[in-house]
């Protein structure tokens, strides 16, 4: 990679503002997505301490949330797990004019990317002695 890109995706993610809860929810969201239950146990916990209401957590489940803005971002968070990072064009433009940007999107595929090594790893651990 050239440094002239590393620069670039550095700039867009300093510009990034997703708040913790909207990442733990993204978290939660993969986790029970790919039938991760300990990590989605620990991401809801983890979300209830930073003062997500259980309603908010209930609707996760359906990539929903009460802010309409966080339910387009969760929606894409959904599409990149179930269609392996196909987003269709029209679903990142709203997102875009949702107010996450170019860096929100980059952020909401950087907590999807942990998410999924996570609970790959969880999965793969109870499988064996990892």
């Amino acid at each position: 990679m050239s440094a002239d890109l590393l620069t670039h995706v550095d700039d867009r993610l300093s510009t990034a503002r997703m708040s913790l809860d909207l990442r733990l929810r993204i978290h939660l969201l993969v986790a029970e997505l790919l039938a991760a239950p300990r990590y989605a146990s620990r991401c809801a916990a983890a979300a209830r301490l930073a003062g997500v209401l259980d309603a908010e957590l209930l609707l996760v489940r359906d990539a929903d949330a009460s802010d309409p803005a966080e339910a387009l971002a969760l929606g894409v968070a959904r599409k990149l797990v179930l269609q392996r990072g196909y987003v269709p064009a029209q679903e990142l433009r709203a997102v875009r004019l949702a107010g996450f940007g170019a860096a929100g999107l980059l952020d909401i595929v950087g907590e999807v990317s942990g998410a999924t090594l996570v609970a790959y790893s969880e999965k793969v651990s109870e499988e064996g002695d990892v």
